[in-house]
């Protein structure tokens, strides 16, 4: 029986095709799960790179390397939820910056993978990639404010030409760069995170790059990890009446007003002044000169420089506060205005970057003079012509615009 059996022919086909599935299933089994390994491997390598870009495009906000990695890891996780993918890892590998100002931020992703019909694919999933945040090129003018409308704002009879320089606004609004009148613009370019009025088409605005770079990269604040000084200390700034020349010495002064008169002439000595809570006032006719020196306001001080006053201050290029000629605290929400008229030469930083700088520039503080304003948001009238080329002046410092953002691996 066993005999016949075997030399029974009846049923072979079955038995053949029953063989030959086996390697069909299992190729048919393997296909699938690869195909959803591919899957998941794509999308951690897309959510990677998405995170690595979101990360460079706050690197502006100057976030510290822990702050830059939550934001980075919460950017990946979110990525991967929209996906539907779950149970994968980030790991920041940190931002490294050179000597340039160009900033490389890399990171790894991490799946376990199990298959649902087979264990043949079963192990993890990684993913690496890197950023380039590229510098371009160098701002005069920067308005930090994210949102304000006309965060910029040119009118009037001004003719503002920035050789060689970039005029920054990191608002999205839809005229955060605004000229209006017969005002006249040159500059290297407009970078700014919102729209521009009153620019394209002008004959009275030359770019050197043709043409606003309008939706752009916000530029890092140059100055927003600097430690001012403590302010610690008070005392009352008196500058003597009569003739000639007075001098006044650094330090910590609590006048509510400090009014320099017409006629008053007031050197002040190198060093760092601190005023708190002093409405400073130089009036048309008064001289104030400096060299070597940082005015830091706090707690309500500002600065107000009429027109026809004498005031000519630079910044010292060595030390803690080098390229820096005048500095508002972050918590002092003031206007600082600066309408020195053909009298006024500033070289260095004016930073007031929760308040306005109203800036009516003039033919003198053109091109021997370096000077960066950096405000919430501003206003430049008159005539003013500075210059981009500044490093030894500021110290080494600067204001440097994001050229592009770029994946480098």
């Amino acid at each position: 029986m066993l005999l016949k059996f075997l030399q029974d022919k009846a049923g072979n086909f079955t038995i053949g095709l029953s063989l030959l599935l086996v390697p069909v299933m299992g190729a048919v089994v393997g296909g699938v799960e690869f195909t959803s390994m591919t899957r998941e491997a794509n999308q951690l390598q897309a959510s990677v790179d998405f995170a690595l870009v979101e990360a460079a495009s706050n690197y502006d906000r100057d976030l510290t390397d822990t702050e830059l990695d939550t934001l980075a890891t919460k950017m990946f996780e979110t990525d991967l939820a929209t996906a539907g993918i779950a149970g994968a890892d980030f790991n920041y590998l940190g931002a490294v910056q050179d000597a340039a100002g160009n900033v490389t931020i890399s990171a790894r992703g991490t799946k376990p993978f199990t298959g649902d019909l087979s264990t043949m694919l079963n192990g993890t999933i990684e993913r690496e990639s890197a950023v380039l945040r590229e510098i371009g090129g160098t701002a005069c003018v920067l308005a930090l404010s994210n949102t304000a409308s006309r965060a910029i704002n040119l009118n009037g009879t001004t003719d503002v030409a920035l050789d060689g320089c970039v005029l920054a606004a990191n608002s999205n609004a839809a005229d955060s760069v605004d000229r209006s009148g017969s005002a006249n613009l040159a500059a290297a370019c407009i970078q700014t995170a919102g729209r521009t009025t009153g620019i394209s088409g002008d004959a009275r605005v030359t770019l050197g790059c043709g043409k606003p770079r309008e939706k752009s990269f916000r530029t890092k604040d140059p100055l927003a990890s600097l430690v001012p000084p403590s302010g610690v200390g008070c005392a009352n700034l008196n500058i003597p009446g009569g003739k000639g020349l007075k001098q006044v010495d650094p330090g910590v002064y609590c006048n509510n007003k400090l009014t320099i008169n017409g006629g008053a002439k007031v050197r002040f000595n190198p060093g760092t002044y601190v005023f708190k809570g002093t409405d400073i006032s130089v009036l048309g006719g008064a001289e104030v000169t400096g060299t070597d020196v940082t005015i830091f306001l706090y707690s309500g001080a500002n600065l107000n420089i009429a027109a026809n006053a004498v005031y000519s201050m630079t910044a010292p290029t060595t030390g803690p506060y080098a390229g820096i000629a005048i500095y508002s605290e972050k918590a002092n929400p003031v206007d600082i205005k600066l309408n020195g008229g053909s009298s006024q030469s500033i070289q260095g930083f004016v930073y007031n970057p929760s308040g306005t700088v109203d800036f009516s520039g003039n033919s003198a503080t053109a091109s021997d003079k370096c000077i960066r304003i950096v405000a919430n948001t501003m206003t430049m009238t008159g005539t003013s012509a500075l210059k981009a080329n500044c490093t030894a002046e500021l110290g080494g410092r600067d204001i440097k615009t994001v050229k592009q953002i770029r994946m480098v691996n």
